[in-house]
């Protein structure tokens, strides 16, 4: 599942050749992971009456963050790369190591970042995908069947 890749891959470049990884907060054996996007449930009231119509689902584009840890000590300059790395203005795909299959059109909606004064740290940011799931690849076949 995504928390459990190391490293990410966003816009096409790797978090590893930012010397970033992926980091899990959750303590204990147990893992929350998002599986369902939420969904918003369109009903109308009766008149004089206590009974709702259910008309639809709408579901909710897909949010989650990403706890991402420098290798060693950061500098300022390594942050600068990062958030030039990550600050765009439209959706970008995004892809997990453990998930290389599933494609995420995703914008960082915020960026926090924590830190001590010894320059070790992590930053949080938080992506909005564009959809309420995650794409994939087109698969082709070498196969072709040709009738007539």
């Amino acid at each position: 599942m995504r928390k459990t890749s190391l490293w990410i891959q966003y816009d096409g470049y790797s978090s590893k050749s930012f010397k970033v990884f992926q980091v899990n907060f959750e303590s204990g054996l147990m893992q929350t992971e998002t599986l369902l996007p939420s969904r918003t449930l369109n009903t109308t009231r009766r008149q004089n009456s206590v009974i709702s119509d259910f008309y639809s689902v709408t579901e909710n584009v897909l949010t989650f963050d990403v706890n991402l840890v420098y290798d060693g000590k950061f500098t300022d300059d390594d942050i600068v790369a990062a958030m030039r790395w990550l600050k765009k203005d439209t959706y970008k795909p995004l892809i997990f190591e453990t998930e290389p299959e599933n494609i995420y059109y995703a914008i960082p909606k915020q960026i926090d970042i924590t830190h001590d004064t010894l320059k070790k740290g992590y930053f949080t940011v938080t992506f909005e995908c564009n959809s309420p799931y995650p794409y994939t690849k087109v698969q082709m076949s070498n196969q072709y069947i040709v009738n007539g």
